[in-house]
């Protein structure tokens, strides 16, 4: 190649000589974890761990089947997140084991995703919560998801309210898992079984462990065992775990709590808290505060650093139709307002900021560095 014509070629980041990335023995794949926060870190997904994962969550969802012979089904599971994020590849991996076929979307959009339920008259379907907002909003016709049976959430905190909208305009109950990509996929769930017997009882719970693996509440300073209905950092241990010791306890950053039923709660994140002035602030209370303004369609908070306080919410909103000509210091100070009716002083964001829509990464969670960016941090 010439160098005018080298000079024309986009430049790819590849250093010439540079050693190339090596997985290590046993690796079934190489993913990333969301970026949330920060670059996206490189995960080993070994094929024990895949293997372990995969039954723990078919002996958890459909005892039945989990050990059965592998067959070939009439059904169809539509993936739709990209292929590089575990709860695809979890999907792909369990779709396959169950002999499901398999429809597969290059992005998520709600008419296209109801089209294709509707088509293949899909029974399960995921849907991460940015999604089913997106579904709703789009006011796909209800017979279009007729043949869902239920919709399974999961890769962000679900709102319960929203899980009782999507249930009330569609008929369809939601049920919730948890897990992440240093886990091989998911570690809990809640069951259709569940359902049926705890109704909305559990309503906000990612529901009990799958087989084989164990969770427990610690105290985020001592670590020492707390007791049922306690709040504290998350730990689990399952041989789907990957990057630590057979039979260790694998800290997580999410706050719980297990309440004396075995169901979890996830409460937040312990990297989430806002730290103001030494007064804790719970982001995620403070959105939901936000969005149950009727001016609000979506919103979130961010830390954002302070010379004397140390920490201080920022928020930004996504304001509902007919508000967007809003004016800005307006907004804020009626939205400020509204927080301090509802949240101690502390908690109300010193900044809100309105956008079009919020940053998102491509497993559409919120991308808070661009937020951050937004609030000029």
């Amino acid at each position: 190649m010439g160098e005018a014509a080298a000079a024309r070629v986009p430049g790819t980041g590849y250093a010439p000589g540079a050693g190339h990335f090596a997985a290590p023995p046993g690796t079934a794949a190489s993913m990333l974890t969301s970026g949330t926060t920060g670059t996206p870190k490189r995960v080993p997904i070994t094929l024990d761990g895949l293997a372990h994962a995969v039954h723990a969550a078919m002996a958890h969802h459909e005892p039945d089947r989990a050990d059965a012979p592998a067959r070939l089904r009439d059904a169809t599971s539509i993936i739709d997140l990209p292929l590089f994020n575990v709860t695809s590849y979890l999907d792909i991996a369990m779709t396959a084991a169950a002999g499901r076929r398999i429809c597969l979307m290059r992005r998520f959009e709600p008419r296209a995703w109801a089209a294709a339920v509707r088509d293949h008259r899909v029974v399960v379907a995921l849907l991460v919560p940015a999604a089913m907002r997106m579904v709703l909003d789009a006011g796909i016709p209800g017979g279009w998801l007729a043949s869902l049976r239920v919709v399974r959430s999961g890769s962000a905190p679900l709102d319960p309210g929203l899980a009782e909208e999507f249930e009330q305009k569609y008929g369809v109950p939601v049920i919730v898992s948890y897990g992440a990509t240093e886990f091989s996929g998911a570690l809990a769930g809640l069951t259709m079984k569940d359902r049926r017997q705890w109704g909305n009882a559990k309503r906000g719970s990612v529901g009990r462990p799958h087989p084989g693996v164990e969770l427990r509440i610690v105290d985020p300073d001592d670590g020492h065992e707390l007791g049922r209905g306690g709040v504290g950092v998350l730990e689990a241990r399952a041989p789907q775990i990957t990057g630590g010791n057979p039979g260790e306890w694998t800290r997580t950053n999410d706050l719980a709590r297990i309440d004396s039923d075995g169901f979890v709660f996830i409460e937040g994140r312990v990297d989430d808290v806002i730290i103001r002035g030494g007064f804790k602030v719970d982001p995620r209370a403070v959105v939901a505060t936000l969005r149950q303004h009727p001016a609000v369609a979506d919103a979130a908070v961010i830390p954002l650093p302070d010379r004397r306080l140390g920490q201080v919410p920022g928020a930004v909103v996504v304001l509902a139709d007919g508000r967007q000509d809003w004016p800005d210091e307006d907004m804020q100070a009626e939205l400020q307002t509204w927080v301090r009716a509802h949240q101690a002083p502390y908690a109300v964001p010193v900044t809100i900021r309105s956008v079009d829509a919020l940053p998102r990464t491509p497993t559409m969670k919120i991308a808070r560095g661009a937020v951050a960016e937004l609030l000029g941090s």
